[in-house]
């Protein structure tokens, strides 16, 4: 059947089919105003469990604040272990100039530990190293200490406005939307969601060209003979990285950082976390971010691949793990105060 905003099977593919060519959304539909169930009420309400969220979650309960935090992944920790990361970055090479609940976190992990200093500190910029899986332990007792509500598995949606203030935000819960109402709603999410979808003006990329730093996908291997690869010396490594340079520049080996793959290929071991793997895109874009990650474990195949055949102590690598999340280092710029 046919009619007013009805189409033919095949008229709807051809035009979903140029729709996602152009990029463009190919028509509109009408969603009926529905009543959503509260499913909690606070006085803080955080969207985002990274770091930052943590940080707000944890001040806002310790100050006697009632505080829920939702985050869009299964583990709290945000970009600082899910991609995952292992440094904090927290001296200016003189002293360290970064501490309140960072400082408690290193000496809660110290504690089991799950975290070590840098041989040079404080008079290195990466202070600490820690595990991934260890600080969402960390974080999670503290927020359980706190008191703070904690919802993972669920993405903060649209905001909630009542007379030009934001009174909370909408999830889509297995068991269907709900709302999450609070007093004050604190946006964690890393690319300004939340203040986007309200409506308040933002920057995004630079002023010459409208484009933001590049991401990464860190990695960890196995299987490496750490005692083989010390004896390559500086000219086996240099003379490896003319090789990947020159097949990369020849389009046959995908790009890479130089400086940081001569150095992890110097000391890495089993289970380090390789951090030179770059990739550029929009962080704002899910399919573009898709197409990115996956690019990203083929580069690290094409890396192992090559490592395998001309590294020393690397004939039986193999990869231990990748982020499941890129590593996006700059998104939105929230204008405000």
């Amino acid at each position: 059947m046919s009619g007013a905003g009805v189409l033919f099977l095949p008229e709807y593919l051809s035009t979903v089919a140029q729709s996602i060519e152009r990029k463009t959304t190919f028509m509109e539909i009408h969603i009926p105003s529905t009543e959503v169930p509260v499913l909690t009420q606070s006085d803080v309400l955080v969207c985002g469990a990274g770091p930052a969220g943590i940080a707000a979650a944890m001040s806002a309960a310790r100050h006697g604040c009632r505080t829920v935090v939702v985050e869009r992944w299964p583990s709290i920790g945000g970009m600082a272990n899910n991609p995952p990361k292992n440094g904090w970055h927290r001296s200016d090479r003189e002293k360290v100039v970064i501490n309140g609940l960072v400082e408690e976190s290193a000496q809660r992990a110290g504690r089991d530990g799950w975290i070590r200093r840098d041989p040079k500190y404080p008079y290195a910029h990466e202070t600490h190293w820690f595990s991934p899986e260890g600080m969402r332990i960390v974080w999670q007792r503290m927020l359980d200490e706190a008191g703070v509500k904690t919802l993972c598995y669920l993405a903060a949606g649209d905001p909630v406005i009542e007379d030009g203030r934001i009174r909370g935000v909408l999830v889509d819960t297995k068991s269907g939307r709900r709302a999450l109402l609070a007093a004050i709603v604190i946006d964690a999410t890393g690319d300004g969601d939340i203040a986007a979808k309200a409506g308040l003006p933002f920057e995004f990329g630079r002023n010459t060209d409208g484009l933001v730093q590049g991401m990464t996908l860190m990695f960890a291997l196995r299987g490496i003979d750490s005692v083989a690869a010390a004896r390559a010396g500086p000219e086996e490594l240099d003379g490896l990285i003319r090789h990947m340079r020159a097949l990369r520049d020849e389009g046959g080996f995908p790009d890479f950082n130089e400086g940081n793959t001569r150095a992890l290929l110097s000391f890495a071991d089993d289970h380090y976390l390789w951090n030179m793997c770059p990739v550029a895109g929009n962080p704002l874009d899910e399919e573009e971010l898709s197409r990115l990650t996956a690019v990203s474990r083929e580069k690290i195949v094409a890396y192992l691949d090559l490592w395998r055949r001309e590294m020393p102590g690397y004939a039986e690598a193999e990869i231990d793990q990748t982020g499941f999340a890129l590593g996006i280092r700059e998104s939105r710029r929230i204008s405000g105060l």
